[in-house]
């Protein structure tokens, strides 16, 4: 999976650096707005579905959530990654993150950030019949998130991205719980269990985002643009 992801990040990465290239005849300026990364700040958003690989879970269906501030080629962050396993539980990694970003006049834009939160899990073992209950816990919790997007759409200082990201979590400790549950195919019936919660997860979301740059780039650059 990790090999698949590294490999997904290289191929985009190459292809949007050719697809970003401007088309314009030699004798024609290029105009300030084809210069969709002349910001060197600017609040970025971005949401996105995905999957994910957890060891308490299993396979889940993720989302991920990022909020931050960009300042040249950090940006501190709120992240936010959740997964839901159609029968059985769910998880909410919540964290403050700190980045590197490369954002590319042409429109790419690559990010590498850790993460440091907490992770809560609820109603694991909440199975098909459940009704309630299930082992519950929040745990420290640290990850890694690397994603790459592209800029398909800018007015002004606003700009429409789509893309995807790569994460590897882990829960800092785990907590054996224990837990009942209601509910049952035949009538309510309490049923009680033990749980080891925390672990390891990884997955891939894609994103789409829009960043408002709050301001922009050396004089120089903008001079170019202009010429």
């Amino acid at each position: 999976m990790l090999r698949t992801v590294a490999f997904a990040l290289t191929f985009f990465a190459a292809t949007s650096a050719l697809a970003a290239e401007p088309a314009r005849d030699a004798g024609q300026p290029e105009r300030p707005d084809q210069r969709h990364g002349s910001a060197n700040q600017d609040f970025h958003f971005n949401a996105g579905p995905g999957w994910a690989r957890d060891e308490v879970l299993g396979n889940v269906v993720a989302h991920s959530l990022t909020l931050g501030y960009r300042y040249g080629y950090f940006e501190p962050a709120i992240v936010g990654n959740f997964g839901t396993k159609l029968f059985g539980g769910s998880y909410a990694a919540l964290g403050m993150s700190l980045g590197a970003v490369v954002q590319s006049e042409l429109g790419p834009r690559f990010t590498l950030r850790g993460v440091v939160g907490s992770d809560s899990y609820s109603g694991v073992g909440c199975d098909l019949f459940c009704q309630r209950g299930g082992a519950s816990a929040t745990l420290p919790y640290a990850a890694v998130h690397a994603g790459a997007s592209h800029v398909f759409w800018a007015r002004g200082k606003t700009h429409l991205e789509l893309g995807f990201e790569g994460f590897y979590g882990r829960d800092l400790e785990r907590q054996r719980v224990e837990y009942s549950t209601t509910g049952g195919l035949f009538g309510p019936t309490t049923t009680t269990g033990e749980r080891l919660l925390g672990g390891q997860r990884v997955g891939v979301v894609a994103t789409v985002g829009l960043t408002f740059d709050t301001a922009t780039g050396s004089k120089s650059r903008t001079q170019s643009a202009k010429r």
